[in-house]
């Protein structure tokens, strides 16, 4: 995976700023690490030494244990039923943010629950879970018909918050990655980061399928890097529907629980 951080604090768009100022308290005052990071950090070295490849075995087995200990906690109160209607500081969102706070360990699915956290804590509550979907589209060059279509599943959570009451006001914020964008802008950005550990051999996968597919039903040989032109595009999917009561509770208890979630006042939010 490539990390390629692209600060969103220079934008002229308040409601992006806004989110990013927020994530960024997230991630302050929650720190952790990534077994995913690590496993990029390493398997990029230049110096992959014997050494080196011992320390990287022993990072990550550790990093993965912790992660599950984090996750055991959140699956065991999703086991039990647990709701927002009893016992609410032992709901799943809970027990994966006290996780992080004492184990120090977090992927993308954590940092989404840490990032809907830190967003109802500061009044943020049309917010919802997504899954990134990777679309390719093989188009006809001599008719611009579309002639295949196949989408694949990536392996990255994220958060889409309505920071207002337009369209335009929806904003991605990841607090793994460390960005907040526009659903466009962030598109962009999820394809340039995960081009190389998801999406590239998904492609090559799907022009061997559709060259297959041509010869079945036409009966034809084609070659798609010439008569064609493959579009890939990043598409959201909602992971799970949570009701606005919901993260209105989600948001009190954050508040009460981990008061460093809540976001400093800005001098330009007297502007919003």
């Amino acid at each position: 995976m490539k990390i390629s951080f692209n600060p969103s604090f220079k934008s002229r768009n308040q409601s992006i700023r806004k989110a990013d100022d927020i994530q960024r308290t997230a991630r302050n005052n929650f720190p952790y690490t990534s077994p995913t990071y690590c496993d990029a950090f390493y398997k990029t070295s230049k110096n992959w030494t014997p050494e080196i490849k011992d320390k990287y075995e022993r990072v990550i087995t550790r990093a993965d244990k912790k992660l599950s200990a984090i996750r055991d906690l959140s699956a065991e109160a999703a086991f039990e039923g647990i709701t927002f209607d009893e016992r609410n500081l032992n709901a799943p969102i809970f027990q994966t943010l006290r996780g992080i706070k004492l184990i120090k360990v977090a992927n993308c699915h954590e940092c989404a629950a840490l990032t809907i956290a830190a967003l109802t804590a500061n009044g943020i509550y049309d917010v919802n879970r997504v899954n990134l979907e990777a679309e390719f589209q093989y188009v006809n060059k001599k008719t611009g018909e579309v002639e295949y279509t196949a989408k694949e599943p990536i392996d990255h959570t994220t958060v889409v918050a309505k920071m207002g009451k337009d369209k335009k006001d929806e904003v991605v914020v990841d607090t793994w990655l460390g960005f907040a964008d526009s659903t466009s802008g962030a598109k962009g950005k999820f394809k340039q980061i995960l081009w190389e550990s998801d999406i590239r051999e998904n492609a090559r996968k799907h022009r061997s399928l559709f060259r297959v597919e041509k010869m079945i039903k036409e009966n034809v040989l084609i070659n798609p890097d010439e008569d064609y032109e493959l579009k890939t595009s990043i598409n959201f999917k909602k992971a799970e529907e949570t009701a606005q009561e919901d993260m209105r509770l989600i948001g009190y208890y954050a508040r009460c629980c981990f008061p460093e979630l809540i976001r400093k006042p800005q001098r330009t939010d007297a502007n919003n």
